[in-house]
């Protein structure tokens, strides 16, 4: 891990410690203290951030219990048809695919993150930032409706 990395790694840990829950509240308290539209937009970024981070647990859980009821299945299979279960099965399988995508797709945009490559320009600051916002904020959300849809299939 380079310097670059390491700083960024401790800049979003302690953006992320310090962040608060990522409610509309933060946004209003965030946008009044931004000192530029590419700190306002930064924020935003963060807040997504904020939001999606604590949620990575329960992708992780969730793939281990669809993991498990999967794995269940197949015993019972092994030893007789049945194609309810064969249907739930190709849901669990399906829901853990999309699970471990969330969870990939976070990952990947955190590592890949990095304030250094906004520039020094305010327009290049607020391109960069806003480019990140929208990447973050369809990852959040697609981390939600995943998480719902699992929250549906398991609690059955």
């Amino acid at each position: 891990m380079n310097m670059r990395h390491a700083i960024g790694s401790f800049v979003i840990l302690m953006l992320t410690a310090w962040g608060g829950s990522g409610g509309h509240e933060n946004h209003t308290a965030a946008s009044e203290t931004a000192k530029s539209p590419s700190d306002s937009v930064y924020n935003l970024v963060m807040e997504d951030h904020n939001v999606a981070m604590p949620k990575m647990g329960q992708l992780s859980r969730y793939q281990v219990a669809a993991k498990k009821e999967s794995d269940s299945i197949t015993g019972v299979l092994a030893k007789k048809k049945d194609p309810a279960l064969s249907a739930r099965k190709q849901m669990l399988d399906s829901l853990q695919v999309q699970l471990k995508t969330a969870e990939d797709e976070m990952d990947h945009w955190m590592q890949g993150f990095e304030t250094d490559s906004a520039g020094t320009t305010e327009e290049s600051k607020l391109k960069y930032y806003t480019k990140e916002k929208e990447k973050v904020g369809a990852i959040k959300e697609n981390m939600i409706a995943v998480l719902a849809r699992a929250d549906s299939v398991l609690k059955k």
